[in-house]
């Protein structure tokens, strides 16, 4: 039976819409708009006289309480049935929607009111006779989406306002609804009206749909038609930005009692670690790669945060092999190795207990390190580290290293310290570099740190503990921090307080010459053992890459897809990550401003999914709190 509220051909066409979106017009609480359509919050501005646009003589009076939020229209219309008579006054019927809204959605009921004389006292009877969503597109114009029960006879109208208002009305009413606090992975999510940052193009496509399954996106794109279930949380991304979750290729957690460079440690370390955790979700890192522990074994933290039983990023570690027990390199003596056999050895086990990377350190024996290097190869465990001055750079890389753990690492070794070095010696390093596909994590937000408290400087110190983020900072990272500030490892005897300016300086030529060659550089932090706060510390690390002069968008692939791909590739994984794709992990932090525009922007975070698990920045900034005040800070 044609329902009479359109001619034929543009009744069928919207009723196969609204049939092929399913749940989404009708038994979803939020409805899909159409590409480039914008959204408005349900609001008392709305209310008043609309039109059906294409039938004269259909009217609806709006009415919208805020208190409780509840919708009323008047629906004056015409009978349904195709014989019944048409504009004929007599033949009108009065149908009646009331529901209660939320943000821009309403799920609404439509009654019949029969029965019935001008004078006379005949009753009346009002009955359900199906259900509505109403969305409004503009100050003037709405869709009413119905469905009648008894037929199932379905549709959309277009109405207008009768009297058209100023636009700039409608303002207050522009506003995003708000998101939900936490969404767990097992559930489906829907972020709606995005404008997705696509890697590596860099590249914003407005108007996008992303939609997430048991942690993995199964659809990326516009909004065709897509089958969703009822039951899925419903995200709007209306004027703001999704993009993937950065990657810090380059972490410390701690782990042990036992901690970095002999600083005093409670018991309370892995407390202090699960603090780190939530620490880089907050600032939108969802993927680290822990660059050697001092204690417990991190896979275990890995199965737990990708489950979502810990709260934290997806976690990938590497166990780091230290020199020998009488040279300078930090860590426990068991992670020290002395040989051939004792590195296969010390490989094999960290491979048996779930690591998947291993690490090379400043002074681990030539014979220890390229044993390790060819056992992880056997493996299937990717090598990265720094240079060992036991044996030349390249050796280092030709054998196989997969990442070098800082741009620094080539001025320590490669040029001897020399920040004068020569602009051939320069190339060659880039050149070894690139001929064997080695990635370098730059991590020079550290270097600007130390070049702030290079010294001990008073005012530079000072700046340094009334960063916002050293609120967050556990007992155990404020001792090390301190101890390092004032020991000679950044203060030592006779040091000039410009003179790390140059290390600085030398390094971010460096690292912009690594990549105008074409070299794959990730973003790494060096967090929390050197100085930064995990997650702050990371958008920190971006701006110093754009210190350097990287554009801004390189810098932002570097710390998203560069990682993403790096970690991705060398492992092997079904399910990568890095970008926003089908198929990928659905890795994702949601912004309410343009991330191309500037780094703060990084910052102005609606809230982060990892591994499909998502928490709102209102959640995190709970956790902040109790984080602060737990420690004192």
């Amino acid at each position: 039976m044609e329902p009479p509220l359109f001619n034929k051909k543009t009744t069928i066409r919207k009723a196969s819409w609204a049939i092929k979106l399913l749940c989404l017009t009708l038994l979803l609480p939020t409805a899909i708009p159409a590409e480039g359509q914008t959204i408005l919050k349900i609001g008392p501005p709305l209310k008043g006289a609309w039109l059906n646009s294409l039938m004269p003589g259909q009217g609806y009076l709006i009415e919208i309480v805020t208190d409780p939020p509840v919708i009323f229209v008047g629906w004056f219309t015409f009978p349904r049935a195709s014989d019944a008579p048409q504009n004929d006054p007599v033949s009108h019927r009065w149908y009646t929607i009331q529901g209660n809204y939320s943000g821009s959605s309403v799920e609404a009921l439509i009654y019949e009111t029969a029965g019935g004389s001008f004078l006379g006292p005949t009753q009346i009877q009002t009955v359900r006779i199906g259900v509505a969503t109403i969305r409004f597109t503009g100050c003037n114009t709405a869709e009413l989406d119905y469905r009648f029960d008894d037929t199932g006879e379905s549709g959309t109208i277009i109405i207008v306002r009768a009297i058209p208002i100023d636009e700039t009305a409608c303002d207050s009413l522009l506003e995003n609804p708000p998101v939900p606090d936490q969404i767990a992975s097992s559930q489906t999510s829907v972020f709606m009206n995005v404008g997705l940052l696509d890697m590596p193009s860099g590249e914003i496509r407005s108007n996008q749909m992303v939609v997430v399954e048991n942690g993995v996106i199964t659809h990326v794109g516009n909004h065709n038609p897509v089958l969703i279930p009822a039951d899925a949380a419903i995200i709007d991304g209306s004027s703001r930005y999704l993009v993937p979750g950065m990657v810090d290729t380059h972490t410390h957690l701690a782990t042990n009692v036992r901690e970095f460079l002999g600083a005093v440690v409670p018991s309370s370390a892995e407390e202090a670690a699960r603090s780190q955790l939530i620490l880089y979700l907050a600032r939108g890192v969802t993927t680290i790669l822990n660059n050697g522990d001092f204690g417990e074994a991190l896979p275990r933290w890995g199965t737990e945060t990708e489950s979502g039983e810990l709260v934290g990023p997806n976690i990938y570690a590497a166990q780091y092999a230290r020199g020998n027990n009488n040279t300078s390199d930090g860590g426990p003596p068991d992670r020290a190795v002395t040989n051939a056999s004792q590195a296969r050895e010390f490989t094999r086990q960290a491979f048996a207990d779930g690591y998947q990377f291993m690490k090379v350190y400043n002074q681990t024996p030539r014979d220890a390190a390229l044993a390790i290097l060819d056992e992880a190869r056997i493996l299937g465990m990717p090598v990265l580290g720094h240079f060992p001055q036991t044996m030349s750079s390249r050796q280092l890389l030709d054998n196989g290293l997969a990442m070098v753990a800082h741009s620094g690492a080539y001025l320590w070794k490669f040029f001897r310290n020399n920040i004068n070095t020569s602009d051939a010696l320069i190339a060659e390093a880039i050149q070894m570099t690139l001929d064997n596909g080695t990635a370098v994590t730059a991590t020079l937000g550290i270097e600007e740190l130390i070049d702030q408290i290079w010294c001990n400087d008073p005012q530079g110190v000072a700046a340094y503990w009334a960063r916002e983020e050293t609120r967050y900072m556990h007992p155990t990272t404020v001792s090390l921090n301190n101890r390092s500030i004032t020991s000679n490892r950044w203060n030592p005897g006779g040091c000039n307080r410009g003179a790390y300016v140059g290390v600085t300086n030398f390094l971010r030529k460096f690292t912009l010459a690594l990549h105008e060659a074409g070299a794959t550089l990730t973003m790494g932090t060096d967090s929390p053992t050197v100085l930064g706060v995990p997650g702050f510390s990371a958008i920190d690390e971006v701006q110093a890459l754009v210190n350097s002069g990287i554009p801004l968008v390189d810098a932002i692939r570097m710390a998203t897809w560069n990682g993403g791909r790096f970690i991705s590739s060398k492992l092997e994984l079904a399910v990568p990550f890095g970008a926003i794709r089908d198929g990928w992990r659905a890795d994702l932090v949601l912004l309410d401003s343009n991330p191309l525009e500037s780094t703060e922007n990084l910052e102005d975070i609606v809230g982060v999914m990892a591994n499909g698990n998502w928490k709102s920045t209102a959640w995190f900034n709970t956790q902040l709190e109790i984080i602060a005040e737990q420690y004192g800070n």
